[in-house]
């Protein structure tokens, strides 16, 4: 079943990345989400799908640096090959068709077009971006990875992952989070 990608941005706060890996249908996303049962025990990881895969983007910007546009440039072996498997460790901020994803993407100095192109990126229904943390940054440079999708959809233990679950599960989660 197809989820709304509107609806998933507040369940994906806090997530940490453990994976991606090249699945038949486009590509999926292993993250360790703030869930638990509703007793308050430990959940397996969300496994999100990505169906119908168009886009597929590394950005590079010097904001760290101070640097305009136009100086910036990135250094020799420090370009992300491949999004998978995943280079720039578990701690991602994830945004989800957020407004400014498509401006920022539009204006970034350095994009590696691994797939698609910006236009393919925006026509695509689901539209994640996994943003390296600062202090991940390769030689002063923000690092993004964009992923533009026809659908999503989300499995946890073996077993499908509706929206009400895991809102019930992530609520639970607050419940016991001092625990």
């Amino acid at each position: 079943m197809s989820l709304d990608p509107t609806q998933l941005g507040a369940l994906l706060t806090d997530a940490t990345l453990r994976e991606v890996r090249r699945a038949p249908t486009g590509l999926t996303l292993w993250l360790d989400c703030p869930r638990r049962s509703p007793a308050g025990a430990p959940l397996p990881p969300v496994q999100l799908n990505l169906m119908g895969v168009a886009a597929v983007a590394v950005s590079y910007d010097g904001a760290l640096v101070d640097a305009r546009p136009s100086q910036v440039a990135v250094p020799e072996g420090a370009r992300v090959g491949d999004v998978v498997p995943w280079p720039l460790g578990a701690e991602v901020a994830i945004q989800l068709n957020s407004v400014h994803e498509d401006e920022d993407l539009a204006l970034a100095p350095q994009v590696d077009w691994q797939g698609g192109d910006l236009a393919a990126y925006r026509a695509c229904k689901v539209r994640l971006r996994l943003r390296a943390p600062e202090r991940a940054a390769w030689r002063g440079l923000a690092v993004d990875a964009w992923l533009g999708a026809g659908a999503v959809t989300a499995r946890s233990g073996g077993e499908p992952l509706d929206l009400a679950r895991w809102q019930r599960e992530h609520d639970a989660w607050w419940l016991h989070w001092a625990e």
